[in-house]
């Protein structure tokens, strides 16, 4: 006698399950835990918080000692401390942008040591 292979009773049930509720108009996909597609976007606070990242970064380097070749008098005690709390206001805006913001932190540590160890070399002001 020949059996026939087993039937899976889910596989129907869930494709009833389905039309059921595409004529009901409600959605039976599992929850997935990615961002919607319009949620992806940039927002007018990411934009914002990046060009304050990047304007720390600019204000690190003119304050490490490359504002001596652009003519700018670099003064790193105002300047450094200023570029380092532009960027931790960056990197609260946004969390798209917190690497850059912490990286622009570290420039800014760095911009602080660098440029007070030029100042005093140079005999440039400090404050």
């Amino acid at each position: 006698m020949a059996t026939s292979p087993p039937t899976s009773e889910a596989a129907p049930r869930a494709a009833a399950t389905a039309r059921t509720a595409e004529r009901a108009g409600t959605d039976v996909r599992a929850p997935v835990s990615s961002l919607p597609e319009s949620g992806q976007r940039y927002s007018v606070t990411d934009v914002i918080a990046g060009l304050m990242a990047a304007g720390s970064i600019l204000l690190s380097f003119i304050a490490t000692g490359f504002g001596i070749i652009l003519t700018i008098e670099p003064r790193p005690a105002r300047l450094a401390p200023v570029a380092a709390i532009v960027a931790l206001v960056a990197g609260r805006m946004s969390v798209r942008y917190q690497r850059l913001a912490l990286a622009a932190v570290f420039a800014s540590m760095v911009a602080f040591v660098v440029g007070m160890s030029l100042a005093v070399i140079t005999k440039h002001p400090i404050i």
